[in-house]
């Protein structure tokens, strides 16, 4: 795919030249916070495989606790992802200046902070790219944060799998107050566009377990051994060109066991083509949050309660439903996303149920809810957290 480096730079100055107006407005009838005012900073580029997202985060400590408090301050989204741009370093290089300068923006309204840490981790859309070309394309833009006053790029790297499960997992249960509580953690099934990944404290010990997915965490003086895997090539997009043979997924029209025959071609197909490993407990947890794809996939199909919940049961219901009026009826309501929604009816529940083996009472959390609102913990969230900790992302090889 060829980009235009004109155009894309011209739309890219755009964003800029409005947010900052945005900002700097913002700033001048909002004044400053006394409580960011105290605190440090964090910057965290996510170059996913459908965008490049920035998160700045303020990071105040508390006293006599562990884990400071952390707040996002920014977050914004520039198209397409790092791993369209590879073989254009200097449009890679231009995204990231402009999604700075966004950042930039923003910090100022609250801090006159400099050299703010900023960690570029890709994820697995890098993590399928050739590794030479990916250096490469973050050398170009190493040598451009290195003259930006206000920004340090600490690390620019394609993170590990296991670790962005980490991430994931302690955002969630930070988001939900389990580290302070000492309530039980919740398990995290996370689905992107290129992968997925699995993540839960373990109770006990378990010989069964590969070593290479353990991670042992410290926090709040309680000592975690989090299993932690990704598996490349199960995210929804990829899993979406992989099944475009499954002819019974894609259906028009209505008609009887649409479902059941999308179900069991895709059932075929990856069985085929993907080596589906466990063993895992995820059965065994009682609490179960699953995100990103997930979440869209059941907004897609007003399947949750309003403390953000279903069943695994109650969603192959709706999919067998949806799947029996036929795929046309679903897409035309014009989301692009849909296609891949209308596919993850099926592909989603035959995961959870036959490779991950919950059963169909168990329940799916896909927000956390604090005073109303929705939270969808992400997991650039728990790099800061596990940064703040002392501890080092982990690069994919």
């Amino acid at each position: 795919m060829k980009y235009n480096l004109l155009r894309y730079s011209r739309n890219y100055l755009i964003n800029a030249r409005l947010f900052i107006l945005y900002w700097l407005l913002g700033g001048l009838f909002l004044g400053y916070s006394p409580l960011l005012a105290q605190s440090s900073y964090q910057a965290i580029i996510d170059a996913g495989s459908s965008g490049t997202r920035i998160y700045l985060y303020a990071i105040t400590p508390k006293p006599q606790e562990k884990l400071p408090y952390i707040q996002s301050i920014f977050e914004y989204k520039l198209e397409p992802g790092l791993s369209d741009l590879i073989n254009t370093p200097a449009q890679a290089k231009q995204q990231i200046k402009v999604l700075l300068d966004l950042a930039r923006c923003s910090l100022t309204k609250t801090s006159n902070a400099s050299k703010v840490p900023v960690h570029l981790l890709a994820t697995a859309g890098l993590r399928l790219k050739n590794q030479k070309k990916v250096q490469q394309m973050f050398q170009t833009i190493q040598q451009h944060v290195a003259q930006d006053t206000h920004f340090t790029l600490k690390k620019a790297l394609v993170l590990s799998g296991r670790y962005e499960g980490l991430y994931a997992w302690l955002a969630t249960n930070y988001m939900s107050n389990r580290f302070v509580n000492l309530r039980e953690q919740f398990a995290l099934i996370e689905m992107g566009g290129a992968s997925l990944q699995v993540a839960y404290a373990l109770r006990t010990s378990s010989s069964q377990l590969t070593k290479k997915y353990l991670i042992r965490r410290k926090i709040n003086n309680q000592n975690y051994v989090i299993y932690s895997r990704s598996y490349l090539g199960l995210g929804q997009n990829i899993a979406y060109d992989s099944l475009k043979s499954c002819q019974a997924c894609f259906v028009p029209g209505p008609g009887t066991n649409n479902y059941e025959k999308c179900f069991q071609q895709v059932q075929n197909t990856l069985k085929k083509n993907y080596k589906l490993e466990g063993p895992h407990s995820l059965s065994r947890q009682d609490q179960l949050m699953v995100v990103s794809s997930f979440y869209y996939t059941f907004k897609s199909i007003n399947l949750l309660n309003k403390d953000g919940q279903t069943t695994l049961g109650q969603f192959i219901r709706k999919g067998k439903q949806t799947h029996a009026q036929g795929r046309d009826a679903f897409v035309k309501r014009g989301n692009h996303y849909l296609k891949n929604h209308y596919l993850n009816l099926v592909y989603m529940p035959y995961l959870l149920q036959r490779f991950f083996q919950l059963s169909l009472t168990k329940k799916l959390t896909a927000y956390l809810k604090k005073d109303g609102k929705k939270l969808k913990p992400d997991w650039t969230l728990g790099a800061v957290i596990d940064i703040y900790l002392g501890h080092v992302p982990e690069k994919y090889k």
